[in-house]
């Protein structure tokens, strides 16, 4: 038995259907047996658009890419070298392109900027209330917001994590890091 939709000899494969593979799946993917052509530019779940420009270095398997990405790539630069909050080095791989008016519907070259993971998701926190706070030297900030300070060289779970054991805020801010060093740890818990 030969497919049901006209123009199309193979063998139907769904009996109860009577529709080819190809067709069966179709109507599964777009609620059709017509062919539906991909649209230039889609809404995404999260409120981003997509356009589709399936040779582009950026898209996704579905040869779609967000606008804010394109728009930056084409418009702004090939390259990314680095955070425009932190300053760290990123590239396109792990690069946010942030909305800086936070509307993700304006794509416009000069609300778009280049964030590494951390800042795009803390930037809008205020440091001087969100979670624990810390003081040194009339400074006060929570403890990511000190994470990102030069002078601290430890991370926001570990300057916690020392409050937690009881440290002083400078002392937490500021010992020396000795995690994943088992000689130094060792070191330290003998000579306790």
């Amino acid at each position: 038995m030969n497919c049901k939709i006209d123009g199309c000899d193979r063998d139907a494969m769904y009996q109860k259907q009577q529709v080819c593979q190809k067709h069966y799946f179709r109507k599964m993917r777009y609620g059709s047996y017509e062919l539906v052509k991909p649209q230039y530019k889609v809404g995404h779940s999260c409120g981003y658009i997509q356009v589709r420009e399936p040779s582009h270095i950026l898209a996704n398997s579905r040869g779609y890419v967000y606008e804010h990405r394109f728009v930056y790539y084409e418009q702004v630069s090939k390259e990314i070298n680095s955070c425009d909050m932190c300053g760290i080095s990123i590239g396109w791989g792990d690069a946010h392109i942030d909305h800086i008016d936070h509307n993700r519907k304006n794509n416009n070259p000069s609300n778009l900027r280049p964030l590494c993971n951390g800042c795009n998701t803390w930037r809008d926190r205020d440091s001087t209330k969100d979670g624990q706070q810390f003081t040194y030297e009339g400074k006060t900030q929570n403890a990511g917001a000190w994470a990102k300070e030069d002078s601290v060289e430890v991370c926001r779970n570990t300057i916690l994590r020392r409050r937690n054991m009881g440290m002083s805020d400078e002392d937490a801010l500021f010992s020396k890091k000795i995690t994943h060093n088992k000689k130094k740890i060792k070191e330290i818990t003998e000579n306790s």
